[in-house]
């Protein structure tokens, strides 16, 4: 559930704070503040833009070893 044409606001909180685990929420979030203008997303919810960039560097350096580990068979799973 990712927040592009809603806010989320209207729901509890407990779902709010769910949502807030997607990293897709972020870049929604901060979209969304930056077409209307409100504030400047990234330097006012400093603690999840530093949580969106710990996920994306994990799920990278994953993406990298499973690419080092399968590289001489890649063209076999195509």
């Amino acid at each position: 559930m990712t927040p592009f044409l809603w806010t989320p606001n209207r729901l509890p909180h407990f779902i709010q704070e769910v949502m807030a685990l997607n990293p897709l929420y972020y870049l929604a979030e901060g979209y969304r503040s930056a077409l209307l203008g409100t504030s400047w997303y990234a330097l006012n919810q400093l603690s999840y833009t530093v949580y969106f960039w710990i996920v994306v560097i994990v799920l990278f350096m994953f993406g990298a070893k499973v690419h080092l580990k399968f590289r001489d068979h890649f063209i076999d799973y195509l």
